[in-house]
């Protein structure tokens, strides 16, 4: 088999979350490829009913929700990644806000 179409396949069908985060406030996810979960915790008194996230896919799949748009996250979300052959993953995103004590 030739070596170089076997990785233009794979490139073809990558469909893969690689990174997910956010900038404000500054969290990264952890992806779970097994899963295909993302986890996020956010510092202590954020609200998660509006967080934009950044999110990096392999390839040139594509992601929906699109990277940069907000969300609610108090219920998980479901990211859907696109590869160029048109098949799909999706990933459950959940985001917890870390426990903390509010000071009297």
């Amino acid at each position: 088999s030739d070596g170089l179409f076997s990785i233009t396949q794979s490139a073809y069908s990558a469909k893969s979350i690689t990174s997910f985060g956010f900038t404000s406030p500054a969290a990264t996810g952890v992806v779970d490829e097994v899963n295909k979960t993302v986890l996020v915790s956010v510092p202590f008194g954020t609200s998660i009913t509006s967080l934009t996230p950044t999110i990096t896919t392999s390839g040139n799949s594509t992601i929906t929700p699109a990277s940069g748009v907000a969300q609610n996250f108090t219920t998980y979300k479901d990211y859907t990644v696109k590869a160029q052959d048109n098949s799909t993953q999706t990933y459950r995103v959940t985001v917890s806000v870390a426990v903390g004590i509010r000071k009297a």
